[in-house]
């Protein structure tokens, strides 16, 4: 699975590395349903710091508390509605980045094995006995 932490900071260089197994834009709906679930949190955390006054408020104060309390609940309504399985799905759905080495795409056509030698299957002519 793909470190999100790494990916924000990093994000051509995933995007460049996954658009070689065709799953770029699946990154940047990662990126985007990510973005948008941090930029929520933190206007809800910073409206919920907002609305607890310190010491008793004054009218001015209470008619901006009721302002902000509205943006709070309009924005924890949009906090609650991002569905926070979309981004797990996707998280899980990506293919890890490929090595610089590897070949492009999710079909066989054009990978390649292990060097063989010899032939595979092949006895040697006087098979030892277990007892010997």
């Amino acid at each position: 699975m793909i470190d999100i932490r790494l990916a924000r900071e990093h994000p051509d260089l995933f995007r460049r590395a996954l658009a070689r197994k065709g799953a770029a834009a699946d990154f940047d709906e990662l990126l985007g349903i990510d973005v948008l679930w941090r930029d929520l949190t933190t206007e809800v955390d910073e409206l919920r710091r907002k609305t607890r006054p310190r010491g008793k408020p004054t009218e001015e104060e209470r008619a901006a508390l009721v302002v902000l309390s509205q943006e709070l609940r309009r924005a924890e309504s949009e906090l609650e509605d991002l569905d926070p399985s979309a981004a797990r799905k996707l998280l899980i759905a990506l293919p890890n980045p490929p090595d610089d080495s590897a070949p492009d795409g999710y079909s066989d056509e054009g990978r390649f094995g292990a060097a063989q030698s010899g032939q595979a299957g092949r006895v040697p002519v006087h098979p030892r006995d277990h007892v010997s």
